[in-house]
């Protein structure tokens, strides 16, 4: 499987997450996730895409600047039509792409960013294993606080551990 495909595949497979949770559910903080809600885990994979997709000025991706708009931690439909958009996006990307990265480490509000080079391919590669990661917490409150809820065994799960199960 191509890189933009298993992105896709793992944007859809929020997407299908998102049918069966109402608003209140997607959005409520869990205790589990540290107050956190779903919704804001789904916010988080959306924005890291967006960020990739639709760079900077000059072609530079930075997560820290990342939207973080919060209709996206509330509202499981608008979080599917951009996750639509995003599926579509990754079509017309080019793994060869050659781009920027740039990241503030302070935390002392300082801005001492660092640029390093990349291209649109190890950045989506990024996006996806980052997303993953979030997947895998979102299953730990879904199970955790919504036992009825039917979650995709793979949820979660890399595909290198998918095939090893296998």
């Amino acid at each position: 499987m191509k890189l933009f495909e298993a992105a896709g595949n793992s944007l859809n497979q929020v997407s299908a997450l998102l049918v069966n949770l109402s608003n209140q559910e997607y959005s409520r903080p869990l205790s589990i996730l540290h107050n956190a809600s779903i919704g804001k885990h789904v916010r988080h994979i959306i924005n890291f895409y967006q960020c990739v997709i639709n760079p900077q000025d000059n072609n530079v991706v930075c997560y820290d600047a990342r939207e973080r708009d919060l209709q996206l931690e509330e509202n499981t439909v608008y979080a599917r039509i951009i996750i639509d958009a995003l599926v579509s996006d990754l079509k017309n990307l080019n793994t060869e792409t050659h781009i920027k990265v740039s990241q503030n480490f302070s935390t002392n509000g300082i801005n001492e960013a660092q640029i390093i080079e990349s291209t649109i391919g190890r950045e989506v590669m990024y996006a996806f294993d980052h997303a993953v990661h979030h997947m895998a917490i979102i299953k730990i409150g879904l199970i955790e606080n919504f036992p009825d809820k039917t979650i995709d065994v793979n949820l979660g799960i890399a595909p290198s551990t998918v095939r090893n199960n296998n």
